[in-house]
């Protein structure tokens, strides 16, 4: 199956929207629960950072409605306590990150331009 133009936007738009209400909510419902059990310090066990990919995943401008210190705390608690690393800062703003593509370029580059 081949997309292109128009259809190939479409295809993503669905395909992001799907994983959005099907995955996407679940994960942040799950994750806030587990978050809370552990006390909402930033951290899923404990009180080490261990917690990276979340702060990467809830880190996209497109999920701030979804993500964010008011409807989420827990979660948002977690970005901020890695945010607060140095060695995660420099990796933000690295030009070996800045170099990479991935998701979110799958779902941004075209997406963003319906």
């Amino acid at each position: 199956m081949s997309f292109h133009g128009k259809e190939a936007l479409d295809f993503r738009k669905e395909e992001y929207d799907k994983f959005i209400d099907e995955k996407f909510k679940q994960w942040i419902r799950t994750h806030e629960k587990a978050l809370k059990r552990n006390g909402s310090n930033g951290h899923y066990v404990g009180n080490k950072v261990s917690d990276i990919k979340t702060a990467v995943a809830i880190g996209y401008e497109d999920v701030a409605e979804l993500v964010n210190k008011e409807t989420t705390p827990s979660l948002w608690k977690v970005r901020e306590t890695v945010l607060e690393k140095k060695n995660y800062r420099d990796w933000l703003n690295s030009k070996v990150l800045k170099a990479t593509t991935g998701t979110q370029s799958f779902f941004n580059t075209e997406y963003n331009q319906l």
